[in-house]
């Protein structure tokens, strides 16, 4: 049977799906709800775990942790680092074309390619 062609696939999409683009506002109530008791049972996970730590248990976690860096764990690795605060940061630089077509002529000047006396490279 190819891809997509099972008629019980069909059916349980259908259910859903309201063919206007989204689904029906009684299966969306159901995914919020769903949605909002796990990140409410979350919250109560992370609370309870705050309040039941003590200054001695979150010195062990810190000294496993550093033990588990030490021996070439990764992961561990990523989350001393991010602990530190020294987590590097992607940065976007944004240029324009003619910035770039005069810093390409500087390296050619630079490497002798072109003279002094020539015309910048011609915009694209």
């Amino acid at each position: 049977m190819p891809r997509g062609q099972n008629p019980n696939s069909r059916k349980n999409l259908k259910r859903a799906y309201n063919g206007k683009g989204g689904f029906d506002t009684e299966s969306a109530r159901k995914a919020k709800a769903k949605s909002d008791e796990s990140k409410l049972q979350g919250k109560r996970i992370t609370q309870d775990l705050m309040e039941q730590s003590t200054p001695e248990m979150i010195s062990e976690a810190n000294r496993r942790l550093l033990q588990a860096v030490r021996h070439g764990n990764l992961k561990a690795y990523e989350i001393w680092v991010s602990m530190m605060g020294e987590k590097p940061q992607d940065k976007v630089q944004i240029s324009s074309q003619a910035d770039d077509m005069a810093k390409m002529d500087e390296i050619l000047r630079q490497m002798g390619m072109i003279d002094e006396q020539s015309d910048p490279v011609s915009e694209v």
